[in-house]
């Protein structure tokens, strides 16, 4: 029978199957088929993965003050409940107590806590151990409570979690700092940051909230140069990580959670005081800087004489046992008036009250540094004492210790000024005027520096008569007509007792701050002084006054009914000003232009 068309073509194409499987199977005998492996996801991927999807907040800050453990552990909650349990966590604080050799150390112990163990990632500290960025010495985590009051609150809220610890020195650098988040970056890029970092330290209420708005502006900005260089806070290396760590991972977004101020929770602001900042760092917008520039400064500063035949051999540093290092730390400008000069050439001992040569030792720069001053005035009666070799010496070695000289003792030194650049483009110039002799003309100086709409301007006069509780006409006059041509605060010295103050223009006068650092224990009033302490913003200036108190050479912020007996007489004229804060009383002259806007 003939085949039928759909039998002959059935019986073609089934030849052609077999041909082909049987061309196939002899190919795969000679070489093995390649196809996709399966993708065997471990624990730890899949955890990675799951925060690539989740994962919005890179790190944040909590204080390891333990006045405030329950905010910080609300925090902790939140954030543990907004995002993927990480599989690693970089736990940063200070090294109170600058143990061991390195800037940066870490170690591989276990950690016991109350709600269970915590384990070290080994595998990232040998990493950065290999690679020398940091030392692995654990005898100085014994004590080191910036770790170990944050670990409770680690184990509760990510239980599955290892850790990172890192602790750092005070000398640890910012690009130490910046290149070892660029690294853990790489090796760790889901890594959570949390800093341990309790703020301002040991200040008055007032004083520590003003220092606090300069790094929360910085953090918002993540402004590494400002937190490394400026802030008052017991780790700038470890907020310049946190920062740093933010930039790298698209999460510019600083949210403030918190904010509290110790003096405010025990109702002490007098007292020495801790503040607390709790944020994170998430996506969405980040903020400008706003325009602002702080300032800090103290009057005169007199290391010579019975103040150096005292100090000099236990170190000039010891003079501000009391004081701290942390006053001026915090401000843009920080100042004060140097009552004398620095001398490389021999210096007599001589302690008697009517030696009116005020020559200092080299080993004063110690104690400027000590306070972290950037600039001190020369514009006085006693910075010609050692001639012009002296002044040179001062200020060649001030320079070349970042510290700016402002003024000298003649009229033609007024163009040697301080320029503090702020925030936001906003700087702050001060103008040194001795004019203890003469009326220095700076009013063409004060306009050119004006037409910058960002630029403040304030006055550092030596002026007035000594030891007189009130100004003089001629400090007055003076005041008014530097005002007139636009300068935005004055503040004086050189009678070395605290004079009065006023309020021209909207614009504030401190006619004389007194002493700071001076052996002139003949009365009360000249052992006391004013610290003053300043912000410039769009919104105009807020001042903190601070009154001091000297004894046996040595400041300490003054506490108690003295304290408050100088205010209310200083405060009397310029009550429109006066502002009544959690922190304390501040003075505010509003900015007359933002004003007009509102």
């Amino acid at each position: 029978m003939k085949p039928s068309f759909c039998q002959g073509y059935c019986i073609f194409f089934l030849l052609i199957a077999i041909g082909g499987g049987i061309f196939w199977y002899t190919r795969a005998q000679i070489q093995p088929a390649v196809r996709p492996l399966p993708v065997v996801t471990s624990p730890a991927s899949a955890l990675e993965q799951k925060q690539a999807q989740t994962q919005t907040i890179s790190g944040f800050v909590v204080p390891h003050h333990n006045i405030v453990a329950d905010r910080r552990a609300k925090l902790f909650t939140e954030i543990a409940s907004s995002i993927a349990q990480p599989k690693t966590i970089i736990l940063l604080s200070p090294n109170h107590y600058e143990q061991g050799t390195a800037a940066i150390q870490t170690t591989s112990q276990k950690w016991s806590t109350a709600e269970g163990d915590i384990a070290p990632d080994t595998e990232f500290i040998d990493i950065l151990k290999k690679q020398k960025l940091v030392s692995l010495e654990p005898n100085s985590f014994n004590n080191e409570h910036g770790i170990r009051l944050i670990l409770g609150d680690i184990r509760k809220n990510f239980p599955q979690s290892t850790i990172v610890p890192l602790i750092f020195k005070k000398s640890t650098s910012r690009e130490q700092t910046t290149h070892l988040a660029d690294v853990l970056e790489q090796q760790c890029p889901r890594c959570l940051v949390i800093a341990s970092v309790d703020f301002s330290h040991y200040q008055p209420a007032p004083l520590a909230a003003m220092h606090d708005e300069g790094t929360i502006d910085a953090l918002n900005t993540r402004d590494e140069k400002y937190l490394y260089d400026t802030a008052e806070v017991d780790s700038p290396a470890a907020l310049v990580f946190l920062a740093h760590w933010a930039t790298i991972h698209d999460t510019p977004h600083f949210t403030l959670a918190d904010h509290t101020n110790s003096g405010v929770l025990v109702h002490d602001l007098d007292g020495p005081t801790t503040t607390h900042v709790f944020g994170y760092y998430t996506t969405g917008e980040s903020p400008s800087p706003k325009p602002s520039v702080s300032f800090a400064i103290a009057p005169d500063a007199m290391f010579g004489r019975w103040i150096a035949h005292t100090y000099a051999k236990k170190g000039f540093e010891s003079i501000f046992a009391d004081w701290g290092e942390r006053s001026f730390w915090g401000s843009d400008a920080r100042i004060l008036n140097l009552e004398g000069v620095i001398s490389d050439l021999p210096i007599n001992d001589n302690i008697q009250t009517d030696n009116l040569t005020f020559r200092f030792s080299p080993t004063i720069l110690k104690a400027l540094q000590f306070l972290h001053l950037n600039a001190v005035s020369s514009a006085n009666n006693h910075s010609a004492n050692g001639g012009t070799h002296d002044l040179a010496y001062t200020r060649e070695l001030l320079t070349k210790n970042t510290i700016t000289t402002i003024g000298g003792p003649s009229t033609k030194d007024t163009a040697r000024v301080g320029i503090f650049p702020g925030r936001g483009g906003m700087r702050l110039v001060v103008i040194g005027a001795h004019a203890v002799y003469e009326k220095p003309d700076i009013t063409k100086q004060i306009q050119e520096y004006k037409k910058d709409p960002l630029t403040r301007v304030i006055i550092f006069p030596h002026w007035g008569t000594e030891y007189a509780a009130h100004h003089n006409g001629n400090q007055e006059a003076l005041a008014h007509s530097w005002i007139d041509a636009g300068a935005d605060a004055v503040i004086g010295a050189h009678p070395h007792v605290i004079q009065d103050m006023e309020s021209y223009k909207g614009k504030p006068i401190l006619y004389s701050l007194g002493n700071f650092v001076f052996d002139q224990a003949f009365s009360q009033q000249t052992q006391e002084g004013l610290f003053v302490s300043g912000r410039f913003t769009d919104e105009g200036l807020t001042i903190g006054v601070f009154p001091t108190q000297i004894q046996q050479g040595r400041p300490r912020m003054m506490i108690g009914k003295r304290k408050q007996e100088i205010l209310d007489t200083l405060f009397s004229p310029t009550q429109s000003a006066l502002q009544t804060k959690p922190e304390g009383k501040v003075l505010f002259f509003p900015n007359e232009a933002y004003t007009e806007r509102q």
